[in-house]
């Protein structure tokens, strides 16, 4: 009885740890396809298709085997060692990101484009090169005659939009030793070989916790990887929000399967780690400098249901000599699950509750999350719904997620540029 009732612990155990990781690539059904699918070469350039505009970005035209679709190819050349490459249908409805930019850096253009009976060698202005080999495609990147960077030809895949959006393509790193990025995992930062394992999932999820020395996805997911060896450091970054798996694969082989959305990668060619941060940084943008307070311990839990234990958990931190810097409310906070409200009974005085706190130098954080509670009358779901800025169903209807709340609750159209001016 013993042994059944350990047996029945561990498997529980093994279920819910499987449960907290998240789907793997086997359970999702593009990965699983993309995984295992055999390496071919798809695609040839069409040389008659080769276009140069006045400002130096290079477009040609991909021809694919009987049963796969044509495909057009930009190549972007910026200042900074700094490249850029799309692929994508003609006509393409894949949907493009348009709001996570810094503003991408000034173009700096070609100073010479050598076409020969089988590749085309992209000189930039910068001295940065791109060698286009014809049949089969692939592209190879050069800073100062190292060959930094490989896309390779006979690992991209862009399935027919009337099918699936998933598409996939291979990265090699020639120069590096070992392959860094891919935030954030709870795995080394040494990025490990993954053929006979999970690849790193990149999907958005909340876990209160999740296993670690993992490949499964967490709070973050930052499709930037680089590779690092004695010579140079070279980088990508997958402009693309859709769930994504990253295979890492002998010789310092990344390759990245998407599950919609279209393939725009950007290319940094360092040479140095610094150099392929500050790149990146360019793209992206830098990050708001933290407060000093936001470095100390910040106490939160789910969950302080009075003003009250919110003020006796902070005097009990001086009672113990424990350092603390802020104090986090969860939503029992709120006025019946409204966000930017008070509960009058159990937090019937929050400013005298803030002046506690803040003369003891802490400072009080209350979460808002990005779901509103659905109510009419309740002055943020009303000024939502007049101005449509809530996600919708495919009928137009306004989505409302019933597991959030048992009244419902339905998340703000964060795409919409004029959501976060109202917010």
């Amino acid at each position: 009885m013993k042994r059944f009732r350990l047996g029945l612990f561990v498997f529980v155990l093994f279920c819910y740890i499987v449960e907290i990781g998240g789907l793997k690539c086997s359970e999702t059904e593009f990965c699983s396809y993309l995984r295992d699918r055999p390496t071919a070469d798809i695609y040839t350039v069409d040389i008659n298709s080769i276009q140069i505009d006045d400002m130096g970005i290079i477009k040609f035209n991909i021809l694919a085997r009987i049963g796969y679709e044509d495909l057009e190819v930009y190549i972007y050349a910026y200042k900074d060692d700094i490249l850029r490459v799309k692929i994508k249908e003609f006509n393409s409805t894949r949907f493009e990101l348009s709001d996570v930019f810094a503003g991408a850096p000034n173009l700096a253009g070609v100073s010479s484009v050598d076409t020969e009976a089988i590749q085309m060698t992209i000189t930039t202005n910068i001295g940065s090169r791109v060698v286009v080999k014809f049949a089969p495609f692939s592209l190879d990147f050069y800073r100062n005659e190292i060959l930094e960077l490989v896309l390779n030809g006979e690992r991209l895949f862009v399935d027919n939009p009337q099918n699936s959006q998933s598409f996939s393509v291979g990265l090699s790193f020639p120069r590096s030793d070992h392959l860094y990025g891919l935030h954030e995992h709870a795995t080394g930062l040494i990025l490990r070989r993954t053929e006979n394992d999970d690849p790193y999932r990149m999907y958005n999820l909340d876990h209160a916790e999740y296993p670690i020395n993992d490949t499964a996805s967490v709070y973050g997911a930052v499709p930037f990887i680089y590779g690092h060896g004695p010579e140079v450091t070279a980088g990508v970054f997958l402009h693309n929000a859709a769930q994504q798996f990253v295979d890492i694969l002998p010789d310092q082989m990344a390759y990245f399967m998407a599950e919609a959305g279209t393939l725009d990668l950007f290319v940094f060619l360092g040479p140095t780690p610094a150099e392929i941060l500050r790149q990146y940084l360019l793209i992206t943008g830098v990050s708001y400098m933290p407060p000093l307070w936001s470095l100390g311990y910040h106490q939160s839990r789910y969950s302080y249901l009075t003003q009250e234990e919110v003020k006796d958990v902070v005097a009990n931190f001086d009672n113990y000599n424990f350092q603390l810097d802020a104090i986090w409310l969860d939503i029992d906070h709120t006025d019946g699950q409204r966000y930017f409200t008070w509960n009058p009974d159990t937090f019937s005085d929050p400013i005298e509750m803030q002046n506690n706190i803040s003369a003891t130098n802490r400072k009080l954080v209350a979460i808002s999350d990005p779901h509103i509670k659905v109510e009419k009358g309740y002055s943020v779901y009303d000024g939502a719904l007049e101005n449509e800025f809530f996600v919708k169903n495919s009928d137009g209807s306004v989505f409302e997620g019933t597991e959030v709340f048992q009244s419902g609750g339905t998340p703000l159209m964060y795409c919409l540029r004029e959501v976060l001016p109202w917010c």
